[in-house]
């Protein structure tokens, strides 16, 4: 189990995102953690990783795979799905040790309005409760025979916040919230949508840059990692609820 994860707090300015601006940015550096299954050998914890997460908070920019209608579905709830499907849009994430760098550039991002997360689905790095969060996704699966992730990886990035901080959770916020918790993960998948390993990174930083203006994040986090080849984002998979 992680140690105690601070809150992460903006600092320089109110946390505003976008004016004109609506593409988002977020450059985070941190080292490997907890490593299970196919991640087992080629990552070893303590590793450096950095990575780029680039998506929009301009709704009439998603792609037609977007679903702005709640998902009620058990173990998939979400109350909006965007798809980003070209660049800038997308996810990095590199690690120079071995060497070896993950490349998406369709974004998928998942709005939760006042939404019950478990603990024990994102490491135990927030407690059971209930939230307002956004998951940032870079994927190279497919969909596999039943419709589920298959023969690839998924990244995703997740600011967990208090309830009170999205409004309507049809729309992606514009601001961000004056104070979260990050979250990320990686999951690779085979061809028969079995997650065969999960990796989880601590983060030291994340620098939120809406352009000209750069507002600096601290604070401790998760991440993901490595992939074979590039393919169109999908809705996270992550655990029983929607991350």
């Amino acid at each position: 189990m992680p140690p105690g994860l601070p809150v992460v707090l903006v600092l320089f300015g109110t946390g505003v995102v976008s004016g004109a601006q609506t593409i988002v940015t977020l450059e985070v550096s941190g080292t490997v953690g907890d490593v299970s299954g196919s991640y087992v050998g080629g990552l070893v914890p303590g590793q450096e990783v950095t990575a780029i997460f680039v998506y929009d908070t301009d709704e009439a920019l998603a792609g037609p795979g977007s679903q702005t209608t709640p998902s009620t579905e058990p173990g998939h709830e979400f109350s909006s799905f965007y798809e980003f499907a070209s660049p800038p849009y997308g996810a990095t994430v590199t690690i120079p040790a071995l060497p070896a760098t993950f490349t998406s550039n369709t974004a998928g991002l998942v709005v939760n309005d006042d939404m019950f997360m478990a603990g024990a689905d994102v490491n135990n790095y927030v407690s059971d409760g209930t939230y307002d969060w956004i998951e940032i996704l870079g994927s190279t699966t497919v969909d596999g025979p039943t419709g589920n992730p298959a023969d690839g990886e998924e990244w995703t990035f997740a600011m967990f916040a208090n309830p009170g901080w999205i409004l309507d959770g049809s729309l992606i916020p514009d601001d961000l919230p004056p104070s979260y918790t990050p979250v990320m993960l990686g999951a690779e998948f085979d061809e028969f949508e079995n997650e065969t390993g999960l990796v989880w990174v601590n983060v030291n930083s994340v620098t939120v840059i809406p352009e000209p203006a750069t507002t600096t994040l601290m604070g401790g986090a998760l991440l993901v990692l490595l992939a074979r080849r590039s393919a169109p984002a999908r809705r996270p998979e992550f655990g029983s609820s929607c991350l």
